[in-house]
Formats: C-alpha cells, structure tokens, sequence
C-alpha cells in the first residue's frame, strides 16, 4: 500500500498502468545487464584468452567428459601437451583452469586469500559432512588444531602390530594372485583394515570380506562423485537427487553411516564399560603416550574424548567418516605407486631387502616393531620418491574469492583453478629418474 502510495504521487494519472508496467520492465532489464550480463561478459572474455579445447554453448567440453576417470585423466594429459602451462575446460557454463608450471602455480600458492577449497568438495558433503578435508576458513584451522595431538607418534606404534598384521593377509591374498593383476583394488581393502582399527578401534577383516556393504557403497559412491564433477546437469543439487545416480548415492551414504554410527555406539559402550570396570580409560586423565594407559587409543576414543572441548556428536561422525574415506583412499595409492614402482627396480627391491635383514638382525626377537623401523633409511627415501614422482592427490583445486593474476592473465572472483603436475611442465623441471635420492638423504 506504501508503495502504491508513493508511485500516485510521483507519477501523474495520466500515465497508463501498462506505461508503468513497461518503464518498471525496462528498470529490470537495465539493472539485469549491468549486475549480470556484463560481468558475465567480462569473465567469458578473460577466460577466451586462455588456451584449451574448443567448447560449445552452454554445454562447454561436456562432450569429451562422458568418459570415467581414466578418460578423464587422459584428456587432461593431452590438454597439457596441447597447451603448455595453462588451460581451460569448460563444464557446462563454468569454466575450471588447469595450471602445472611452478611459475603459474605460485601466485595461488603464496596467497593467504585463496585457500577454500572448490566449490564440487560440496558434493562430499552428505556422505563426510564438513570435516577436515571439506571445511575451510576458521573451521578448517580449528579442527586442525584439535585433532594434530592424534597423529601423535605413541598412537602410531600401538597400532603397529596390527597394522603388521593387516599387511600379512595382504602379502598371503597377493602371492594368491596370477598373471598380470590390479593392485590398487586389494590395497584399499588392506588400508582400509588398518584405517578401521586405527581410527575406529575396531576390526573388521575387509581383505577377508571383500563383498562388506561398506565396502561396496564406498567403491560405488566413490564413482558417483567423479560422474557428477564432470556432468553438467549432475551439479545442481534439485537435478542431481531426483536422477539415479543421486538415488544410488543416498542409498551408499545411508549404508556408510550406518556402519559407522554402530561402531561410534559400540566403541563408546566399550569404553564406558572399562572405564566403569578400572578407571583407566579416561584418556583426559592421561597424558597422550603415557605409560599409564593399558589400552590402545584408537582416533575415535580421542574424538569422544573431545567433547568436553565442544566437539558434537555430528562432529564426530564427520571425523569418522572423513578419516575412514580419505585415509584409506590415498594411503592405498602411496601403496600401490610404491609396489609399482620397486617392480620396475629389481636393484632398488634387493637394497631394501637387505636394508630390513640388517635392521632385523639387530632386534631381540629378530622382527621389525615400530623402533626398528625408524633405521630403514634406505627405504624412507624410497617412499619419498615415490611420492615425489607419483603423488597420491592428482589435483588441488582452489575457488577465487578475489582477483588474482596468473602469468598474463587476469582471473576475477568465482573461478576454480586446479594445480597438476607441477613438476612435470613449465622451466622448472625435476628429473623423472626414481634415483634422485640424494635429496632425501
């Protein structure tokens, strides 16, 4: 009514209706153009600069991403032989630029501003929530501060018996195995005992029970995620829940959780139920590495134990599942890379053989514990090699919330810029030889 006030008594009567309607249409389009058709014009015409595959209208490069993720990582190889340092790929209507020279990389990587994560981390959101590795800003370094007493070395070696042990079964299903063979899928499994008994404090045997629900839902939910980053449509969130895909992975997430929660409910009952019995769980009463404790702390115990300092119930669940997906993936990569790598160096296996019997020779009982396997100096190099030529994050990927310059090109607010083989292209180049260990030495 106020503004029906108003408009009588700025516009004369003998203005039409329809007149005010038009001039009212024509106030829209204006302020239309000008907050959102011309930044937008500005942006695609900053992007046209950078080199990449032609893209078509609306539908960008979506034509040459219906592949799964060795296409995927194939096309990017070829887009960076194609076009050097620097190139573009459009998913439907956003564009994501790819950078692998040192020189183009350290603009982003020497800034304090552009530290979030990408806006496609949001679709691990229903399965991880905003842990560790989704969160960003105050959050993010909050968490990180909480959880660093957790990787403490005295939690590492109480698990290392069974972590050997989950290693044993790998060896026996391994030597099992004929012909040429995928490691990766049998690394995972052995990770992912580890990672169980280590983060959840409960063993579950996956390498002897490969067909777990778990297991599945996290292979398949796995390949969900890669799907939706490259489809368009996949994206929005009304488009994604109501197509299969995002039917499979509601019923994936309510799998996983479920697991989950019966561990956390399990594991609290159990701790409970010792404390009750001799009072020596309490793990704030003990400093962490104390002789004190007679019981291994698993990650989980310390994320109960966390709730005195404000961490909730659904904090905990996304620490869980966090730790659970993303220290079981890539520690099975680092694996996987590592084996493959010694196989191409019989020499490099024999040294490391040789380097264990030694170490072994000088414990008691003529085993490797945890102690002894901070003498296999040889090997750390190895493994850092490894890690330097194969590592076991392809991509990182970084939103502007800024404007930000990279080589001669100027990028605005809103892009997404993801860094790959930083070693392997622009003038800062590093051998790809495996024997440049002096630098770990």
């Amino acid at each position: 009514m106020v503004l029906a006030m108003a408009v009588s008594a700025v516009v004369p009567a003998s203005i039409a209706l329809p007149s005010l309607v038009g001039l009212l249409l024509v106030l829209a389009a204006v302020l239309l153009v000008q907050r959102v058709v011309l930044p937008r014009r500005r942006f695609t015409l900053a992007m046209a600069r950078v080199p990449g595959p032609p893209a078509l209208p609306v539908l960008g490069n979506s034509l040459i991403l219906t592949g799964g993720q060795d296409e995927f990582f194939r096309l990017l190889k070829d887009c960076a032989r194609e076009y050097g340092e620097m190139f573009v790929i459009w998913v439907g209507l956003r564009p994501f630029v790819f950078v692998q020279s040192a020189e183009a990389c350290q603009p982003l990587l020497n800034s304090s501003q552009h530290i979030d994560k990408s806006y496609e981390y949001r679709f691990l959101n229903d399965w991880v929530g905003t842990g560790l590795i989704t969160s960003s800003g105050s959050k993010w370094h909050n968490r990180r501060k909480l959880l660093t007493p957790s990787f403490h070395n005295k939690v590492m070696e109480d698990f290392a018996l069974t972590s050997q042990t989950s290693v044993n079964t790998f060896i026996e299903i391994l030597g099992k195995q004929q012909g040429v063979f995928d490691v990766l899928p049998f690394a995972k499994l052995c990770t992912l005992d580890i990672i169980c008994d280590t983060v959840m404090g409960h063993h579950m045997d996956f390498q002897r029970n490969s067909n777990a629900d778990y297991v599945e839902a996290i292979a398949e939910i796995s390949g969900i995620m890669q799907r939706r980053f490259i489809t368009p449509w996949l994206k929005p969130d009304s488009l994604f829940n109501i197509s299969p895909l995002g039917m499979k992975q509601r019923k994936c997430v309510k799998t996983i959780h479920k697991y989950v929660d019966n561990i956390i409910e399990m594991r609290e009952k159990e701790l409970q139920k010792r404390a009750h019995m001799n009072g020596n769980v309490d793990i704030g009463c003990e400093p962490l590495g104390s002789k004190a404790s007679k019981h291994r702390i698993a990650l989980l115990d310390l994320l109960l134990e966390m709730r005195k300092d404000g961490l909730s119930d659904e904090d905990i669940r996304e620490e869980a599942n966090t730790f659970m997906f993303a220290g079981h993936d890539t520690s099975a990569t680092a694996v996987s890379w590592c084996l493959y790598v010694l196989g191409k160096h019989p020499d490099v296996q024999d040294r490391i053989l040789e380097e264990v019997n030694s170490v072994k020779s000088e414990t008691p009982d003529g085993t490797l514990n945890f102690q002894a396997t901070q003498k296999l100096h040889y090997l750390d190099c190895c493994i850092k090699e490894v890690m330097r030529l194969y590592p076991v994050v392809p991509l990182i990927a970084r939103d502007l919330h800024s404007p930000l310059q990279i080589s001669e090109h100027h990028f605005s607010i809103g892009l997404c810029v993801y860094i790959m083989q930083v070693r392997r292209g622009g003038t800062v180049r590093v051998s790809y030889s495996f024997r440049n260990f002096g630098m770990w030495s």
